[in-house]
């Protein structure tokens, strides 16, 4: 490092040694809002929030609590360790996970897809995780509970999928690669 600053011309020399404006502005909001609210609080709605979704999930027909199912078996069982061991995020082990249904990736590919036409926006962890987590500062139990059904229809799409009788035309699916997390997911 020399003696003289010298900065980077243009936008980009305020990329590392400067906080962006603009990112700044709803970051201000959020601790603005976590002052009103209360650390202790948030803590307090994300153990019941979370409770709710995994109550919910556990009460499930596609719940299997030991992940043992036949191998053609639409179904999911939770991964992540319940509370206290746990934050507001639960990982969804989804059945069948075989790699000869085709596309080689097992069912999470469809029902996540599935889930994203519906608006319920996951994350997906090839190749058959998806993760739920609801947001302490602006989701209600009543979503957690849409949440649910959402995820329950994308299951039962693909039990009807599965025994050829497709409810939705999955043809316009493009891309399933998790690496290019692009919007080519889906065409219009």
């Amino acid at each position: 490092m020399s003696p003289q600053f010298r900065p980077t011309p243009g936008a980009k020399g305020y990329q590392h040694s400067c906080t962006p404006v603009l990112s700044s502005i709803p970051l201000l909001a959020t601790l603005e809002l976590i002052d009103r609210v209360s650390f202790s609080a948030m803590l307090e709605k994300q153990k019941l929030l979370t409770g709710a979704l995994e109550s919910l999930l556990k009460a499930s027909r596609f719940y299997t609590p030991n992940g043992t199912t036949s191998s053609t078996q639409v179904g999911f069982k939770i991964i992540t360790p319940e509370y206290p061991w746990r934050g507001t995020q639960l990982s969804l082990f989804i059945f069948p996970h075989r790699e000869d249904d085709g596309a080689g990736k097992g069912s999470m590919p469809r029902v996540f897809n599935r889930m994203l036409k519906r608006g319920l926006v996951g994350d997906e962890r090839e190749p058959s995780v998806l993760r739920l987590s609801p947001v302490v500062l602006y989701n209600k139990f009543e979503e957690v509970g849409r949440a649910v059904q959402i995820f329950e229809e994308a299951l039962e799409a693909e039990v009807e999928w599965q025994k050829g009788h497709p409810l939705e035309d999955f043809s316009k699916i493009v891309n399933l690669d998790v690496a290019s997390k692009d919007q080519s997911r889906i065409t219009e």
